[in-house]
């Protein structure tokens, strides 16, 4: 029965990702009384605290050690040696070059990782508040500030932060991008889908598991 009322929903014209909703599940889990953006704020200082605890205390591993050698190179030195010996794409590790300005030890190489997850906790909120509503969005941002995978890779001098920031961004765009068919909305999403393909080879998977959801919600908006 549930099943039939979502094809109906999803069926009918005008359909947004706004209105997507599985019957029968609870939009949110409850967080009466939560003030906007407090609750966010807390969420976000949580998962920042977790992603900076500890994060000096292991010595750089052969793939953040790698990661931190290349980006000491010159811009263009740096470049030849990512085609010729590194199957991942150049933006991290333009990206670290620059922030080694600061400086290059454990924990300064790792900090950019963390702040860059800490943004996908606010992108997983927006992206949350987008399709459904403020508690909806309060809770994804919590459980990705919690995920242990996630804090896992917020730790690394490597590249899968800005991946996670960059499909989440991408998503966000073109749910909006959906919804309001405006001009700042699509380039947001060419912009943050170029720049999750530039920062992990993995990221085709995902762009194309959005692209999928956005035609599938195209036809619906169209009726087909």
């Amino acid at each position: 029965m549930a099943q039939q009322t979502l094809q109906r929903e999803i069926s009918r014209p005008g359909w947004t990702a706004r209105r997507w909703a599985i019957p029968g599940l609870p939009k949110a889990l409850p967080l009466p009384g939560v003030r906007p953006w407090v609750g966010l704020a807390a969420i976000f200082s949580l998962g920042i605290a977790l992603r900076l605890f500890r994060l000096g205390d292991q010595s750089l591993w052969l793939d953040e050690a790698f990661s931190v050698t290349l980006s000491r190179k010159p811009v263009l030195e740096m470049l030849r040696l990512i085609v010729l010996s590194d199957s991942h794409p150049p933006l991290y590790y333009l990206l670290l070059h620059f922030w080694m300005i600061l400086g290059d030890s454990e924990v300064l190489v790792r900090l950019l990782s963390a702040l860059l997850s800490g943004a996908s906790i606010l992108t997983m909120y927006a992206l949350g508040r987008a399709m459904y509503s403020h508690s909806v969005g309060l809770t994804a941002a919590l459980i990705l500030a919690l995920s242990p995978f996630h804090i896992w890779y917020a730790q690394e001098a490597r590249m899968y932060a800005l991946l996670s920031l960059g499909v989440l961004a991408s998503a966000y765009f073109l749910v909006r991008a959906l919804q309001t068919n405006h001009v700042k909305h699509w380039t947001g999403f060419v912009f943050t889908t170029t720049l999750a393909l530039y920062s992990d080879t993995g990221a085709i998977w995902y762009v194309a598991a959005i692209t999928l959801f956005g035609l599938l919600s195209w036809r619906s908006q169209k009726g087909g």
